[in-house]
């Protein structure tokens, strides 16, 4: 919440992206988890947030979405 006494609130769908592709080039990223985990186990999971809404709340106003 800021000083103002408005605060945002998200919501999605979180989606699950099996494609091998998608976890090799997570995995090949320097920063990425490859010490743990690999692109064939079943473990490792890549996902993506889509239908996102982004909603700005205040005590003293009315809901907005922010698009």
């Amino acid at each position: 919440m800021n000083k103002n006494g408005e605060w945002i609130r998200l919501s999605c769908k979180l989606v699950n992206d099996d494609r091998l592709e998608v976890k090799k080039a997570m995995l090949e990223d320097p920063t990425g988890p490859s010490s743990i985990y690999k692109y064939d186990d079943e473990i490792f999971k890549v996902m993506y947030l889509d239908e996102i809404k982004c909603m700005k709340y205040s005590f003293t106003k009315e809901p907005v979405e922010i698009k």
